[in-house]
């Protein structure tokens, strides 16, 4: 090894120790915004949660003098318009994936994958849904994984062992030609013109996307904007509606791990939505089609 290759090395090393223990012991507090979609991945010991929230902005509304009523039946109609558009289609590319190699210890509601449906929650004023998976086989089986993020042996720094797992903010992940989360706010928008004047709709403040990654290993570090803990560690990222046109690269990384599995749940929780995206939009074009015809 020459002077100046070593030299670099040592510099990384350095750095990123510095970095480490910054991480280790600056964790950040973290107080979620209520008006945010957002998609969670827990990554328990024994298995995988993946949970969907989405703001029902109540308050705004009240404050504009609608009624208790014209409220409900917003409620009501956003949870069925979450259910029939983002859920719904969720569920149908699972079922796709289960039909093209039917495993029936993975069948969708079953020991392993809990489904849990469209609802309210009048506490965090959103609606709510998830899906869990109870081992790491059911996630693969319904998330392939790819390991194309993880660097070359010859570029890692001198006594350390790091594996990188780089990808797209879920949201920022473009369905057609947009951003995925273009498609969850659009859903939101149009429950709220069923129900409300469209200058208050127009006037509301748009949400933020956040993409939360929680894990039982303390030593994985990210470009995250929040990192805490809270039973797991989490990483949180937090993007603005204006700003989901960007790339929003997500880094997940860790030093001196057991290679080979842990990034498998870091990339494809931050991938997986970039073909749940896509399902979704194909399935309501599929839809309007369909419509169309019958018109």
């Amino acid at each position: 090894m020459n002077k100046n290759n070593f030299m670099k090395k040592l510099l990384a090393v350095i750095i990123l120790m510095l970095f480490i223990n910054v991480g280790l012991y600056g964790c950040q507090s973290y107080q979620p915004s209520k008006n945010a979609i957002t998609m969670s991945i827990s990554a328990y010991e024994n298995g995988v949660t993946q949970s969907f929230s989405m703001p029902a902005g109540t308050d705004y509304y009240r404050e504009k003098g609608q009624t208790d009523q014209a409220i409900e039946r917003y409620v009501e109609d956003l949870e069925a318009q979450v259910r029939s558009q983002l859920w719904n289609n969720m569920y149908l590319n699972y079922y796709a994936i289960y039909l093209k190699n039917p495993i029936e210890e993975f069948s969708l509601n079953g020991d392993l994958v809990k489904i849990k449906a469209v609802s309210y929650n009048s506490v965090t004023d959103s609606v709510n849904f998830s899906f869990s998976f109870g081992s790491y086989e059911a996630w693969r089986y319904y998330h392939p994984s790819n390991e194309s993020g993880e660097q070359d042996q010859d570029d890692q720094p001198m006594f350390l062992e790091i594996d990188v797992s780089k990808g797209t903010f879920p949201f920022s992940q473009l369905s057609n030609g947009q951003p995925a989360g273009f498609i969850y706010y659009d859903v939101i928008y149009n429950a709220k013109l069923k129900s409300f004047p469209k200058e208050d709709v127009d006037s509301e403040e748009k949400p933020i996307f956040v993409y939360s990654y929680g894990t039982t290993h303390k030593r994985i570090h990210s470009n995250a904007d929040y990192v805490y803990e809270d039973g797991l560690y989490y990483h949180v990222w937090q993007v603005g509606f204006d700003e989901l046109v960007n790339e929003n690269p997500l880094e997940l990384y860790t030093v001196n791990a057991v290679r080979g599995w842990w990034y498998l749940i870091a990339l494809a929780s931050a991938l997986a939505v970039a073909g749940i995206g896509m399902g979704i939009f194909v399935l309501i074009e599929r839809k309007k089609k369909k419509n169309k015809k019958s018109d």
